[in-house]
């Protein structure tokens, strides 16, 4: 009997100890969740139902035209070692070809290029679902290896606008 309570034991202990499959950086269901964005005025940001890719609400983002318009999830779970991918779900109507920044920082990033993590989606005008391998994020962009246990933001951006652009997001997440 005892053995068996062993066996059983160790069998349950490695799920217990592993991190969920999904772990929610936003998903802006909750007012509170517009609390962990940086934007300025005269943005527009708004929890919305035009685009959901989990739960009940996604984040609806009007950016002005001008440089770098850009959008920082801050207050992120600091610990993404344990996960394999970064995803997020977006929409860019009428953004067709235009190039989305994600730029990933970690405690020790600096304003260098070289210093921290950055991909590009081009945008296809309609829905998009995007994983970004955590292994490509550690790597960054060729300089110093990102610490995934001291993670501390996100930003979404575009390079410039010539005029007020819309973006929708949801499902910023990581998974195993």
């Amino acid at each position: 009997m005892k053995r068996l309570a062993l066996v059983l034991l160790l069998m349950i202990l490695p799920v217990a100890c592993s991190p969920e499959p999904v772990r929610t950086i936003n998903d802006f269901e909750t007012e509170s969740d517009l609390d962990r964005l940086t934007w300025r005025c005269p943005y527009w940001i708004e929890r919305t139902d035009e685009f959901v890719a989990v739960g009940q609400y996604g984040l609806m983002v009007e950016m002005p035209a001008g440089i770098y318009p850009t959008l920082e999830l801050w207050n992120i779970p600091e610990n993404w070692s344990r996960y394999a991918r970064f995803e997020f779900d977006v929409w860019g109507p009428g953004l067709a070809g235009r190039e989305l920044f994600v730029r990933i920082d970690d405690q020790g990033s600096s304003e260098r290029f070289i210093d921290r993590f950055e991909a590009i989606v081009v945008l296809t005008g309609e829905r998009q679902h995007v994983q970004l391998p955590l292994t490509r994020v550690r790597n960054g962009n060729g300089g110093r290896p990102l610490d995934l246990s001291r993670m501390e933001r996100v930003l979404f951006y575009f390079k410039s606008a010539d005029e007020r652009i819309t973006l929708y997001l949801d499902g910023v997440r990581l998974t195993r």
